[in-house]
């Protein structure tokens, strides 16, 4: 049988890589479903919501250009 050896160095880098596994996954997913929820809003908007928000759009820059 064969016996494997390894080092501190090593096992550090496994715990590490599990470690940062166990992490990075759910933090993905999570983000995954915040961004699902976020363009599920917006393919829900109607067509009335976004030219108000276009419009408002315009004002802001046109306030802008005149401050300027």
């Amino acid at each position: 049988m064969a016996t494997l050896t390894l080092d501190r160095p090593a096992i550090a880098e496994i715990a590490s890589s599990i470690f940062d596994a166990v992490l990075y996954v759910p933090a993905r997913v999570a983000h995954a479903h915040e961004m699902r929820a976020e363009i599920e809003h917006v393919m829900a908007l109607t067509d009335a919501e976004i030219g108000a928000m276009q419009t408002t759009r315009e004002t802001l820059l046109r306030n802008i250009a005149q401050r300027v």
